[in-house]
């Protein structure tokens, strides 16, 4: 049964063996945090390890985040130079642009939706809503 963990978490996306073994190890902790304190060295730092739990309850596949290519660019906020320039560029460019989160976009952006999802579970903040909140438009007078 361990040996079996042990592929699958390697599958997923973890820097290496030995943090999946760290993980695996252990077995008794009450929470999320207390978790979290159990596996802090100065190596697997707090946000690290959030991240690489995230990802495991995501099932986020190693290849996928391993990747160069940039499947989309998405944009956060502009002011209206920013605005010109993207309605130049965007019918001719590649990847695509996306303005307006909304699920079933792009697979990546699927995973990454879902990495919010869970990482609002133990965060006091939902950060899953601010994910579809509208981009920011700076305006200069």
């Amino acid at each position: 049964m361990h040996y079996c963990a042990t592929c699958r978490l390697s599958n997923w996306f973890c820097r290496s063996d030995d943090e999946v073994e760290k993980i695996l190890k252990v077995k008794d902790f009450t929470s999320t945090t207390d978790l979290i304190q159990k596996l802090l060295t100065r190596r697997y730092t707090n946000s690290k390890i959030r991240r690489t739990l995230t990802h495991i309850l995501c099932n986020t596949p190693k290849d996928v985040l391993t990747s160069f290519e940039i499947p989309y660019i998405r944009i956060l906020g502009m002011n209206e130079t920013g605005k010109s320039f993207l309605n130049t560029i965007k019918k001719d460019f590649s990847p695509p642009i996306i303005s307006k989160v909304k699920e079933g976009i792009h697979p990546y952006l699927d995973i990454e939706l879902r990495a919010s999802k869970v990482y609002s579970l133990v965060s006091k903040q939902d950060i899953f809503k601010e994910e579809f909140k509208p981009l920011i438009y700076l305006r200069f007078n």
